[in-house]
């Protein structure tokens, strides 16, 4: 009972450290594109838009790689 208590809690803090890690992975790579597209001569605004378009949805492929990791 208590093993399997314990087996679950650390699968809890892990998880939570993959998203961290998932989060900061997605992070610099979303500020890396805008960069990017900044420099080649779009606004901030414009630049962060499309980025936004290119990356899609990054809270599903947030969950769908914390489910593989996980």
């Amino acid at each position: 009972m208590w093993n399997d208590l314990l087996s679950r809690l650390r699968s809890l803090f892990r998880r939570k450290s993959v998203e961290a890690e998932i989060d900061e992975e997605l992070r610099f790579h979303f500020e890396k594109q805008v960069s990017k597209l900044a420099q080649s001569g779009l606004t901030p605004a414009e630049a962060e838009r499309r980025a936004r378009l290119e990356f899609g949805a990054m809270e599903q492929l947030k969950k769908n790689i914390a489910m593989r990791a996980g």
